[in-house]
């Protein structure tokens, strides 16, 4: 809807549907239509980048919203969606489980973005590395990251007060829960990947607890409950 011709979702397990994906196609077509305001105030605050509707009508301009909101566009879309193994000028392409570089193809892709999703990732750098891998030189990546316990804990950080081979035994056979890799070990493990970091905002909550574990823990990641950093692939020289 916002102009995008490929997409492409990865998965450590698969979840997503094409019936419920088609259903979110239509409300999303409904909501860019309509010009709607976002449904609540995020974090961080990004109102002041809205217009008076709360749409970001500076970059989704009419002109801009005329073409992707096209009939036989979104049809288009509909179609990828339903029939992604058809191809054509509108891709989207589900991936799951996906375990290596060769998901994508190298330098093709322009943004990398998730939301509460880093937390659970197994293995961050080597996720790090396939995002630098796909993203073309000058291109952006943007996460969020929550590091709360997700209601595994009754302190909001009580998932870092535990010793490693407790918290083997808690995550058990799962194939994903949480890494408790803390906001400066995500810092560093992008950077050490080849990435620059352009934007670094954290959230904080007075800290609940005390590590039962070290060597990861800056001094200010026990307050640190998200973080949202959005950094660049450099262009080479």
């Amino acid at each position: 809807m916002s102009g995008a011709s490929r997409f492409y979702a990865l998965d450590a397990v698969t979840y997503s549907s094409p019936e419920k994906n088609l259903r979110m196609l239509d409300q999303l077509v409904e909501r860019f239509t309509q010009r709607a305001p976002r449904p609540t105030k995020g974090w961080p605050d990004f109102d002041g980048y809205l217009d008076s509707r709360l749409f970001p009508g500076h970059i989704l301009t009419d002109r801009a919203l005329e073409k992707s909101l096209a009939p036989r566009r979104i049809a288009a879309i509909r179609n990828a969606i339903a029939r992604p193994e058809q191809g054509g000028d509108i891709a989207v392409k589900y991936i799951a489980p996906w375990t290596s570089e060769s998901a994508l193809e190298a330098s093709s892709v322009d943004l990398i973005c998730s939301h509460s999703v880093l937390e659970h990732v197994s293995d961050v750098p080597a996720t790090f590395r396939c995002c630098f891998a796909w993203l073309r030189p000058g291109g952006w990546m943007s996460h969020q990251i929550d590091f709360t316990s997700h209601g595994i804990t009754k302190a909001w950080n009580g998932h870092w007060q535990y010793p490693e081979w407790l918290w083997r035994i808690i995550v058990g056979g799962r194939p994903y829960l949480i890494n408790r890799h803390p906001a400066s070990a995500q810092a560093r493990m992008l950077e050490a990947a080849g990435f620059r970091v352009e934007l670094d905002k954290r959230a904080r909550r007075p800290d609940q607890i005390r590590p039962g574990f070290g060597g990861d823990m800056a001094e200010d990641d026990l307050t640190c409950s998200s973080m949202f950093v959005q950094a660049v692939r450099p262009a080479a020289s």
